[in-house]
């Protein structure tokens, strides 16, 4: 079927008569119609380019922001997943015999002693929070 249209126009264009070259016609063979080409191919190049150029700004911007917002989430994720890990912390420490006994009998001296064994024994983000608690009881 393409190949019927594609002899259709051949047929077509041979059978054409040469028409004479008249004020009108732009000659193939100067300068003048080389630099026109080649002014009109420079134009549509660029042209192609610059838009290129502006499409993928576009995209790098909009996946440059997809990632701060991925960031973000994770980071809000991280960080309440670290709360919950300090609070179970504090709520295991808050469960010791020991130290409700001693702030039972209010000897507050022997509690930094007891935290500093809890600092040891368990987690390092704990001991970051339990880190001001030293001061306040010294």
């Amino acid at each position: 079927m393409e190949l019927n249209r594609t002899l259709a126009i051949a047929g077509s264009l041979a059978a054409k008569k040469i028409v004479p070259p008249s004020s009108g016609t732009l000659p193939t063979h100067t300068p003048l119609f080389v630099t026109l080409l080649v002014g009109t191919v420079i134009l549509v190049v660029a042209g192609i380019s610059w838009f290129a150029v502006a499409m993928l700004r576009d995209l790098a911007d909009e996946q440059g922001k997809a990632r701060v917002q991925l960031a973000g989430a994770i980071a809000r994720e991280d960080l309440r997943r670290m709360g919950e890990d300090a609070l179970s912390a504090a709520r295991i420490l808050a469960e010791r015999p020991a130290l409700v006994r001693l702030l039972a009998e209010a000897r507050f001296e022997a509690v930094p002693p007891l935290l500093r064994r809890f600092c040891e024994t368990d987690t390092i983000d704990a001991c970051a929070v339990l880190a001001l608690s030293f001061n306040a009881f010294e």
